[in-house]
């Protein structure tokens, strides 16, 4: 099974998007984080545990910081075509558990540790031969 059976449509916001804008687009578009752009180009991600860490959790002022200011930042990627046990090895190298899918330089989706973990029940199956486990799902926004 490879990245791009299981990857998201990944979500941007300008370097200039307010906390009130990454938290409303989360929940609209059903996804844990936000991909950060300068002029159309990525240059970081914000995800739900940062808005809860970095603000939240400090009793920030969430009207005083922007995104660029709580963004984590290089992007690691990865491309599509990989199989997802070696995504599941990046994002454990780089201490990471969302990644963006990248082809043609560009971001074409999102992969997470959680639907990557949920998703080695099947291939665990299939590959002892088993039809135990259902085709791979993504995570419903009840899920996350």
């Amino acid at each position: 099974m490879h990245v791009r059976d299981i990857m998201e449509k990944a979500v941007f916001l300008p370097r200039t998007a307010s906390i009130a804008e990454l938290s409303r687009a989360m929940v609209e578009r059903s996804t844990e984080a936000v991909f950060i752009t300068d002029n159309h180009t990525p240059i970081g991600i914000v995800t739900e545990k940062d808005i809860l860490k970095k603000i939240v959790a400090l009793n920030r002022d969430p009207k005083a910081y922007l995104a660029c200011d709580i963004m984590n930042a290089p992007l690691i990627t990865i491309r599509p075509d990989v199989h997802i046990y070696e995504a599941s090895d990046l994002m454990d190298r780089h201490g990471v558990r969302k990644l963006p899918v990248l082809e043609n330089d560009q971001i074409v989706g999102m992969i997470t540790a959680t639907t990557v973990s949920r998703n080695y029940k099947y291939v665990v199956s299939k590959y002892l031969g088993g039809n135990t486990y259902a085709r791979p799902q993504r995570l419903t926004l009840n899920e996350q």
